[in-house]
């Protein structure tokens, strides 16, 4: 295998989050999952270093769902889930590493996510890497806006821990 051939190996390995994206069933799902590791890495983290890693994939994750698109010849196709990874990340990264918040937000995500609901789904619209990826860094967004609500009133307002490790 060439250069070009690893490059192409490896543009699928990131974009399918490591075969989740070849799963028959509810791949963005099972990727959604798949990245619960990387928040729990990420649970003693400063903000800042959270920043640095949430816009590197991001960047990566634009990126990489433009070369995959191309390389599976269709607009937006199942297997790229890494756009998945990103939405979770976004819904889930500031906030503090406990279950209720994570399945929680997982839940909110994934629902945002399928449902697309206004203005979600105005992000289709757009092509390439950014198309694919946009609606779920939205539905991320989104989830954790919700997250913010639900810890406030639902949780008795409990936002010193949610924000915790904010300075």
């Amino acid at each position: 295998m060439g250069i070009k051939g690893t490059k192409k190996a490896v543009i699928i390995i990131i974009s399918t989050w490591f075969g989740c994206g070849f799963l028959p069933l509810a791949p963005g799902t099972f990727a959604s999952i798949a990245s619960i590791p990387v928040l729990f890495l990420l649970r003693n983290w400063s903000l800042w270093m959270r920043i640095i890693v949430l816009v590197s994939i991001l960047c990566l994750s634009i990126a990489v769902s433009e070369y995959a698109e191309k390389i599976f010849g269709e607009k937006d196709p199942k297997q790229i889930v890494i756009d998945e990874v990103a939405g979770m990340l976004v819904c889930c990264i500031f906030m503090p590493f406990k279950w209720r918040y994570i399945a929680v937000g997982f839940i909110l995500f994934r629902l945002l996510d399928i449902l697309k609901p206004f203005p979600i789904n105005m992000a289709e619209n757009l092509r390439g890497g950014l198309g694919i990826v946009i609606d779920d860094l939205l539905a991320g967004a989104i989830s954790y806006a919700l997250m913010f609500v639900l810890v406030f009133f639902l949780w008795h307002g409990d936002l010193k821990e949610f924000y915790s490790f904010f300075p």
